[in-house]
């Protein structure tokens, strides 16, 4: 069985919107719920790239 990491590149802060694009809402959720919950049907691990907060 093959073993599949995914590497999610999530470092997008929205100057306009004054918020971490990730983290608006979608679905029942936010974005990064459903971007998680989606990459884990295929995924046996997830690796998180985010930016700095100021």
């Amino acid at each position: 069985m093959q073993h599949i990491d995914c590497l999610m590149l999530a470092a997008g802060i929205s100057s306009r919107m004054g918020t971490w694009k990730m983290m608006l809402p979608f679905g029942e959720g936010t974005l990064l719920d459903t971007s998680i919950e989606n990459a884990l049907g295929f995924c046996d691990r997830i690796v998180l790239v985010t930016g700095a907060l100021n």
